[in-house]
């Protein structure tokens, strides 16, 4: 059995976008990413993890994940059945 050959700058972008944000890039985003990757490999692969870099310190980066752990953790604003849970600001009122 043979490896597969390498994948190209643009599949490559595509799928780190959306394993780290949920999202697939933008047009513009995916041609800034070739034209620093260059023609060597050393370059894309110092573009490649400046991106992942990015990508990290991302607020989108972000709100994927949390929203995951927050989904594995149960989390909720009601209490289910269509009750919400009663407010605990202080001079709020609840009526029930």
């Amino acid at each position: 059995m043979e490896h597969a050959a390498d994948a190209p700058l643009e599949v490559l972008a595509r799928r780190l976008y959306f394993d780290l944000t949920g999202m697939p890039p933008t047009t513009g985003e995916l041609h800034e990413f070739q034209q620093m990757a260059g023609q060597t490999q050393e370059a894309a692969l110092a573009t490649y993890g400046g991106i992942v870099d990015r990508l990290l310190s991302s607020p989108r980066f972000g709100e994927r994940w949390g929203r995951h752990w927050l989904d594995l953790a149960r989390f909720a604003e009601s209490s289910g059945g269509g009750r919400t849970l009663p407010s605990r600001m202080p001079g709020a009122t609840v009526t029930m």
